[in-house]
This record gives structure tokens, C-alpha cells and sequence, in this order.
């Protein structure tokens, strides 16, 4: 298969149970809400936040995993070092990652939640099941490098329906016949096992167990010589996403962070689109790097991002003439849709800044410039913790809708400016490749 078709392929896979996943969440999202209330619909938001905040934590090893799998002139020897030091790492993390995730959830309830009752068998089965959901995820998150590195997304996307169909319709049929947050919680744990059980049979991987004893230190090091760079940039990712709704709990009511996140899930999903694609180019964009493929690359950039444009424009256009009666008809709760309505239509424009950015970073990546966009990241999420501090206290739910439009208007034209700067000089140099080698190595 060509390599324009294989993108194209994957693109679909990937894009496929995207939507079907957002479909699933149309359904969910106000079973859950109805079921489990306004104000525990709100800590179940909080709670669930730890999951995607912890699993930040491979340090970036999992993107320079798959970076090292995809060269095109690894040798299977490396291969099954880099491979087995990737399970080294992964695994002992996990069980640092699962006690932390736990904590977090314990202090979560004790802090933004504590004039909130909670019964203490709903609040240590949440633990429980929060914990060992961070240990699963971490865990799966190296099992699905392969899939990903070898762009087998057929696989990876199975992964991602089973976790969505338990995160989504399942949970909300839960939460719908007991009224029971710990329970909702558990039956997104189940997902996770069963993801991590299809995950390593379907693939038929063979671990080395003994590198969980004997570490294979000096692979883990050049991983983490390359992934650390990327590391910051995306935990500065998840503060923008996920920090606000901390500041909202701090400083107004669980009912607040409903009208938020509510609007501020809508929106990622619709950037998500463009992530997508992203994930798909990453071991395609690696592999074009070469002096007669990078027409291809440049092409194959300049389509996905006017696709992104024109996409961003038509939900734009989507949120302020039909936002209301769209979010009136799901939630079918006419306060919590007074509050995120105006939200929603701030966001949108955030939307359609952040959706340039995945193809960027994917590339910069690619080149061996992690550190660039996350450097932008980190700076975005400090514009945005700085403004939120500002104005939710006085707007709230909308406070934070600025927070995060403003933070991107001052960021995302710039890292497209960089971007368009590195890339024609890492084209000079791919054109020209007695200058320097297109492909810098992790170490």
C-alpha cells in the first residue's frame, strides 16, 4: 500500500471511531448528568480529570517509542531493546502513577469538594477504581505504540472504542439505574482491563520480563533524552484543559463547572478532529522525511490544515446559530444551558485556533524539535492560569471561556510562524544531506 493511501487509511480508522465515539457521548452525557445530578455530575467531571492529567506521565517515552519504531533503519536488535525497555518503564511507573492517582481523587473530595456529602463506601470504591484505572491506562498506553508505530490503526481504534463505549454508554446506563458514582467509576475500570487484555493478545507481543528486573537503563535514558522534550508540552496541554475547571470548583460551585465543561468537552471533541489526523501523520510525516518523498510531506500538510480550516469555520458557524436549541434539546436543563451557551460560542473561536496546532507539532516533532511546541504550550497554559486567577472569579464558567480563547490568540499565530521558519531550513538541509542528517537521532 502507497503511502498516501495508508495515511488515508488510518486518517479514516482513526477519524471512523472518532465519531462514532462522539455519537456514543451525545447519548451519555445527559443520562450521566440526570443520573448522577448536577452537583455529582460535577465531581464526577473533577474525578475523571485525574485519569488524562496523570497519564501524562511516560515522561514523553511513549511518543519517543514510537518515533524509534518508526525509522526506517532500526534494526530488529534495537527494536526488541527499545521495545523491551519501553515495558520496563511503563510498568514501573504505572504502579507509582496508580497510588498518586488515588491520593489525588482522596484530595480532590477534601479540597474543592468538602462541603459536599459524600457516603465514604462511594468515595474509597472512587479511589480504589480511579487508581487502578491510571495503572491500566499507563499500561495500555505502551501496548499501543506498536499498533501505532507500525500504523496498524485498526488496532489502536478497537482500543479506543472499547474504552469509549464503557466511558460512554455503559457509564451512562449505570448512572442512569443506581444513581452511584463509585459504580459509574467501576465500570469505566472494567473497560480499561478489557482494553489491556485485547491489547496484548491480539498482538501476540512477546515481553521480556526479566527487563523488569534487569532495567534496560541506557534505552530508557535515550528515550527519555527525547520524550522529556515533548513531556512538557503536552503536561502544559492538560493543565490549559483541565486546570480551569479546578479554579471554577475553588472559587464557584459544582454546578459551575457542569456549565464549563459541558461546552469545553463539545469544543475539544471538535478540535479532536484535527488530533486525529495528527496521530495518523506522526509515523507517516517520519517516514517522508527523505529528499525525495518531502514534496509529498509539504503537500499532504498544506491539504490536512485547509481541511482543518474549513471544518473549524463550519462548527463556528454551527455554535452561534444553533448552539442554544442544540444544547437545549440534549441537556433538557434549561439552567445548566443558560450558563453554557455563551461558553460554547467563546470556545468555538478557540477552536479553531487550536486545531492548527496538531499537524505543527506532529512535524516539528517528526524533525526532531519536540522542544518547540512545547515551549508554546507551556507558555499558553501559563497566559491562561494567569487569566483564569483574573476572571473566573468574577465570570466563572465564561471567564474561563476567555481565559482560553485569549491564551491562544496570543500563541498559536506565533508557533505558526516558527513552524513555517523551521521547516523550510530542515527542508534545506533534507534537499541538501551532506549539511546534517534530516532525521536527528533520541541520543
Amino acid at each position: 500500500m502507497s503511502l498516501r493511501k495508508r495515511f488515508i487509511s488510518n486518517s479514516l480508522y482513526n477519524l471512523a471511531s472518532y465519531f462514532l465515539l462522539i455519537a456514543f457521548s451525545l447519548i451519555s452525557i445527559p443520562l450521566i448528568l440526570h443520573g448522577l445530578g448536577r452537583d455529582l455530575f460535577g465531581v464526577y467531571v473533577l474525578f475523571s480529570t485525574v485519569i488524562p492529567i496523570i497519564s501524562i506521565f511516560d515522561l514523553g517515552v511513549g511518543t519517543a517509542l514510537i518515533r524509534q519504531l518508526s525509522h526506517p533503519n532500526i534494526t530488529p536488535e534495537d527494536r526488541d531493546k527499545f521495545w523491551n525497555a519501553g515495558f520496563a518503564f511503563f510498568f514501573w511507573s504505572a504502579l507509582v502513577i496508580s497510588l498518586v492517582s488515588g491520593l489525588a481523587v482522596y484530595l480532590i473530595k477534601t479540597t474543592v469538594f468538602k462541603d459536599l456529602s459524600l457516603a465514604p463506601l462511594v468515595l474509597n470504591l472512587s479511589i480504589i477504581s480511579i487508581a487502578l484505572t491510571a495503572f491500566f491506562n499507563h499500561v495500555n498506553g505502551y501496548l499501543y505504540v506498536i499498533p501505532q508505530a507500525q500504523q496498524r490503526f485498526h488496532i489502536y481504534n478497537v482500543r479506543t472504542l472499547l474504552i469509549g463505549s464503557f466511558n460512554t454508554l455503559i457509564s451512562a446506563l449505570v448512572a442512569k439505574y443506581t444513581h452511584d458514582l463509585s459504580f459509574v467509576l467501576l465500570v469505566q475500570l472494567i473497560g480499561f482491563i478489557l482494553s489491556f487484555i485485547y491489547l496484548y493478545f491480539s498482538q501476540k507481543i512477546r515481553l521480556s520480563f526479566i527487563s523488569l528486573i534487569r532495567v534496560p537503563l541506557k534505552e530508557i535514558s535515550q528515550l527519555l533524552h527525547f520524550g522529556l522534550r515533548t513531556f512538557l508540552g503536552t503536561a502544559a496541554n492538560q493543565v490549559e484543559a483541565n486546570f480551569s475547571k479546578y479554579v471554577i470548583g475553588l472559587t464557584a460551585s459544582p454546578l459551575a463547572i457542569t456549565a464549563f465543561s459541558i461546552p469545553q468537552g463539545v469544543v475539544y471533541k471538535g478540535a479532536g478532529v484535527a488530533s486525529q489526523i495528527g496521530l495518523s501523520l506522526f509515523p507517516t510525516g517520519t517516514s517522508l522525511l527523505t529528499k525525495d518523498k518531502l514534496h509529498k510531506l509539504t503537500k499532504l500538510i498544506l491539504s490536512v490544515e485547509g481541511a482543518v480550516l474549513l471544518f473549524d469555520f463550519a462548527a463556528i458557524f454551527a455554535a452561534f446559530f444553533f448552539g442554544e436549541p442544540f444544547l437545549t434539546w440534549w441537556l433538557k436543563d434549561p439552567q445548566i444551558v443558560a450558563l453554557a451557551v455563551p461558553s460554547l460560542k467563546i470556545l468555538s473561536l478557540y477552536m479553531l485556533l487550536i486545531s492548527l496546532t496538531p499537524v505543527t507539532t506532529v512535524i516539528l516533532t517528526s524533525l526532531g524539535h519536540p522542544q518547540i511546541p512545547s515551549f508554546f504550550a507551556i507558555l499558553t497554559a501559563a497566559i491562561n492560569v494567569i487569566l483564569l486567577f483574573i476572571l473566573v472569579p468574577t465570570y466563572q464558567a465564561l471567564g474561563a471561556a476567555y481565559a482560553s480563547l485569549f491564551s491562544a490568540l496570543v500563541t498559536v499565530p506565533s508557533i505558526l510562524i516558527v513552524f513555517g521558519y523551521i521547516y523550510r531550513k530542515e527542508s534545506r538541509k533534507i534537499r541538501f544531506p551532506s549539511e546534517t542528517s534530516p532525521l536527528p537521532p533520541l541520543a
